[in-house]
């Protein structure tokens, strides 16, 4: 069909079809194997009897036949293995395609990059990044600078009030400390006042 239409197969199309091919006759190469087993198996067993009836002649015979399926047994279990060494040849080959097409893309795609790329430009343009880098850098020392101050007036006005917070704290503690405690010398200067009542009371009188 591909060769009406004039479509050509791809390396890869045809390795995937010869291993396809391959692995299909080696499993019929086993059935094959397999069938012979148990053609053997039975032969073993009609010799088995005919040597008990005492037949040697007829044992004699299946004997033949057992090791003829057995030499046929080993060329198709050795058609088989190189069937299979076939398959994991063109699964190599296959392989090895594929990484000489990815070769050969990356060589065409490498070479047009060279082809595109100017020397003399590419020296000006990172001359020209390298200067715009180190503008850069200089304009980020300067606003870090910038920060940096702020950030210490900032702390200036923040110790300034924990300063004064601290000390209304200790003023109110003073005063509650003064409120609770009742005084000692109130006594004594009621007593003081008292008397002098009384005295100013006996004096009238």
């Amino acid at each position: 069909m591909n060769k009406l239409f004039g479509k050509q197969k791809t390396v890869e199309e045809e390795c995937k079809e010869s291993r396809r091919d391959l692995n299909a006759n080696g499993r019929s190469l086993e059935r094959e194997a397999q069938k012979m087993d148990r053609e053997e198996a039975q032969a073993v067993a009609e010799m088995k009897k005919l040597a008990a009836r005492g037949d040697e002649a007829g044992a004699r015979l299946v004997a033949k036949q057992i090791l003829q399926i057995r030499d046929a047994k080993k060329r198709l279990r050795a058609g088989k293995a190189q069937v299979s060494s076939l398959s994991v040849r063109t699964r190599t080959m296959e392989a090895q395609h594929k990484q000489m097409e990815s070769m050969k893309q990356s060589t065409a795609i490498m070479g047009k990059v060279n082809a595109q790329m100017d020397p003399v430009q590419m020296q000006k343009i990172m001359q020209e990044f390298q200067l715009q880098n180190e503008k850069m850098g200089h304009a980020g020392e300067m606003m870090d600078d910038a920060l940096d101050t702020l950030d210490l007036d900032d702390d200036y006005d923040e110790e300034t009030a924990a300063v004064m917070d601290q000390v209304i704290d200790e003023i109110c503690t003073d005063i509650k400390v003064s409120s609770a405690v009742p005084s000692r010398s109130l006594p004594a200067a009621s007593r003081a006042s008292d008397s002098s009542a009384l005295a100013k009371q006996g004096v009238t009188h």
